[in-house]
Order: C-alpha cells, then structure tokens, then sequence
C-alpha cells in the first residue's frame, strides 16, 4: 500500500445510462456521452503505476444534505418523478426546452421546466446512475479529506458541470464536482479548476455567491452553453472576485492553453484554498467533435504537470472527452503526470 500513487473510485452501473439519440438544429445525431467513454479510460488507466481503486460506503444522511445544498429539493423531487415516469414507460423521456408550461398545466409536470436543453434525456436508469456518480464524488472527497497527500480520481458517468441548482442539461444531471467541493469547504477554502472544453454553468451558479470557493474555468468561446462563461462574470455581491472564466478562441493550442492554465494556477495561488478540485475534460483534445480546441497528447502531460506544482491536495472529477479512441490516454497521460 506504501506504492500507491492516484487514488480512484468509478460507478460500476453506469452503462444502464445509456441514451441513443441527441438532437441538434433539427437534426437527429448519435448520443455523444456514451458508456465507452468509461470503459476506454479504465483501459488506459492500468498504465498508470500505482494506481489504486478503492470503495468505501458514505452516510446517506451527510450525503443527501450536501447534495440538497447544492440542488434545490423541488428539483431532486422531480428528477426522481420523471425517471419513475420513464421506468413506467421504459423510454427516455426528451424535454421540450421552450414548453408552454403556464397554460393549464402544472409547472412541475414539464420537464422543461428543469432543463437547459435537451441533451440530457431521462431514461429509466439516470436518476440512479447520476445518484451513483454524486456519491462517487462525495466519497473520493472523503477520501481525499483522509489522505490530502495522494490525488484521488471520480471515474463518474455522466459528468456534471453543467447541471445547476434547479435544472439538467448538456449530459448533466447532478453536478458531482460541486458536490465534491460542498463537502470539501467544510474543512477549508476550495479553489475549483474546470477544464472541460465547455464552460461549467451550473457550477459557476452554484458558487455565483460563496467566497469559500473559487471557481476558475478555461473553455472555448463562443461555444456551448452559449450564454455564460465570458471574463466580466466575477462572481456575485457576496463572492465578487471568486469567479474567473478564461475564454479562448477556436483552435487554440497548447502554447496558449498552458499559458492561460498558469494564469489561473496563479489566482489559484493568491487564493490559499486548502483543496484543488478539477473538473477534468478532454474535450480540449485536437480531433474531439464536440469541442474546437487543438490541444495533443504532450499537453495533457504538461497539464499534469503543473497542476502537480502547486502542491495542493488534488481532486478529479470525470467531465467531457469523447474522441472514443483518444478519450483513454488522454486522461491516463494527464493523470500520470499529476501523481507521479
């Protein structure tokens, strides 16, 4: 045990979330957040010296009142209602995102009212499998608590950044990486880097108005969700300067990437937080079809790196990556490089 290096937890069952169709512009195309995904990094990460999966069970009572800080329980109540509703019916259930929600209908009868878009369909395992996810982070923030000195790794399917405290959407359902910091700021400040290729909405409202957490994000602009992520959103009356996007222009490549990574690890710094939670996307990857960034392999080394630098106790958390063949070493290559 004296050899181990990376510390990781990953939901077993995520496969049983598995939606065939997304659509776009009218268009009907292949779910992009596919359980490969998963597998493909589980592959990639045997590389990986000293790696370590570990289990441990939580408090559900501890868990489920972080998690009811982080979504409101209107929103927990209805997530569960219409996978109950998708169980009955053994489909997946596709919001209609502008829903004429008012006219003679209750408001919680629509699950529109709850998302963002309609990339995150509920099938009659999601509520489940997201629950699983959500407590595969709370558990490797526990974990990390116990130990500061390993880094520890959330495998978790789906990802999470972009559902916020009263909505779905963009493949997310529960925002694990928020719930992990949640927990986490009950024992110091958190300072929480995503760099998926898309901008973290959800979890920027989470903290819009909580000083103990920073929250920085790097992300390609403009690009989805569309309508946040630029450099004047700083945070709210309560938390003004806790807030810091970095938006960079399509194709951006590594020489640019690490420079902006390093202006945000040095806020990081000013920042003292006690934990460093990543939300960790390969979408950045060079031949990616959902994001537009240029990055390759040796940047994800190079991110590793320095995010090793800063010495701080270090927590992943599975975002976006799905460049199938890719997706693996990607996360392996950064990874490696962080805990070595």
């Amino acid at each position: 045990m004296d050899n181990i290096k990376l510390k990781a937890m990953v939901v077993l069952d995520h496969q049983q979330h598995f939606p065939k169709q997304e659509f776009e512009l009218g268009q009907i195309f292949e779910y992009s957040e596919v359980p490969q995904r998963l597998t493909q990094i589980q592959t990639a990460l045997a590389k990986i010296d000293g790696l370590y999966y570990f289990d441990r069970t939580v408090d559900q009572t501890d868990f489920w009142q972080v998690l009811s800080s982080v979504h409101t329980s209107e929103y927990l109540d209805a997530f569960a209602h219409f996978s109950e509703l998708a169980q009955q019916k053994d489909i997946y259930l596709y919001p209609q995102v502008f829903p004429r929600r008012l006219l003679n209908r209750n408001v919680s009868e629509h699950l529109g009212y709850y998302s963002l878009d309609n990339y995150a369909p509920i099938g009659p395992h999601t509520y489940q499998i997201a629950l699983q996810a959500a407590h595969t982070a709370y558990a490797c923030a526990l974990e990390l608590e116990q130990d500061p000195c390993t880094p520890v790794y959330a495998l978790v399917r789906p990802p999470g950044h972009h559902a916020g405290p009263d909505y779905m959407g963009g493949y997310c359902y529960l925002n694990n990486a928020a719930i992990a910091a949640r927990h986490l700021q009950k024992s110091g400040r958190v300072a929480l880097l995503d760099i998926d290729y898309h901008h973290g909405n959800g979890t920027q409202e989470i903290f819009w108005d909580d000083p103990q957490v920073l929250y920085l994000s790097l992300h390609g602009d403009p690009d989805y969700p569309n309508y946040s992520g630029t450099s004047d959103e700083k945070g709210g009356v309560s938390a003004l300067h806790a807030n810091h996007n970095i938006p960079l222009p399509e194709r951006t490549a590594g020489e640019q990437y690490l420079a902006a990574l390093e202006q945000a690890l040095a806020t990081i710094q000013q920042f003292n937080p006690t934990w460093l939670v990543i939300s960790l996307g390969v979408d950045t990857f060079k031949d990616d079809h959902v994001g537009n960034f240029a990055l390759d392999l040796p940047d994800y080394a190079a991110i590793g790196q320095k995010l090793k630098q800063t010495q701080l106790p270090l927590l992943f958390i599975q975002e976006g990556g799905y460049n199938i063949k890719e997706v693996g070493n990607l996360v392996a290559e950064l990874l490696q490089n962080a805990c070595q």
